[in-house]
């Protein structure tokens, strides 16, 4: 951080956090948790979001074209 090339402060604990949330499979299995709930602590994935329809009902993208 001295030389100014991390922006950031970065844990190692980031990197599992990263990882659990980028995995497709059991996240629970993944991250050795026994609960659930406490697996789903390190989903940091956004969620989905669905963008309005402005160019009209055939699903076209509007703008100026």
């Amino acid at each position: 951080m001295a030389a100014g090339i991390i922006k950031e402060r970065f844990r190692f604990h980031d990197l599992k956090i990263k990882a659990a949330s980028d995995f497709e499979g059991d996240v629970k299995h993944f991250t050795g948790h026994k609960t659930t709930s406490m697996a789903e602590r390190y989903n940091r994935t956004p969620d989905k979001v669905i963008p309005l329809n402005r160019g009209g009902e055939s699903g076209e993208k509007g703008g100026d074209e």
